[in-house]
Formats: C-alpha cells, structure tokens, sequence
C-alpha cells in the first residue's frame, strides 16, 4: 500500500506506566528524530514533529493521516 509509512514495518515496545499521551510523544520523537538523521542521508529533519488535531485534519484534508508533502487543503 502506498500510504504506509516505513515505521510500520517495524516495532519499538515502550514500557510506561501512569503517562499521559504528551509523555508518550516527549519519549517517542528524540529517538524517531535520531533515526531520520541517522538514515536520512543528510536531509534536514523536523525538529518538532507537528500535530493535527483530528477534525482539523478532517476538515482540511479529508483525511486522519493527511500526506503533508502535498500541501493540498480541500475548500
């Protein structure tokens, strides 16, 4: 399938307990982030990954996991 992305085809338990999703993320993107500059051969990396709400993205794109290298806004 052309919409999946290359994190999953792979899989990293994380262990927490008692976290709130904002931990989840602060836990999550320093290691994604390590490995986009590892392995992305000197491309620039965001570094801060932006966040949509859902019904922002619904409203939008039309879509909950919108493709944001094509910047196309439904109207």
């Amino acid at each position: 399938r052309a919409d999946r992305s290359p994190g999953e085809f792979y899989q990293l338990d994380i262990e927490m307990s008692f976290v709130e999703q904002e931990d989840v993320f602060q836990a999550i993107e320093p290691v994604l982030r390590g490995v986009f500059e590892e392995f992305g051969e000197g491309k620039p990396v965001t570094q801060e990954f932006p966040r949509i709400p859902y019904a922002e993205s619904m409203r939008k794109y039309g879509n909950d996991k919108p493709d944001l290298r094509n910047p196309i806004e439904m109207q």
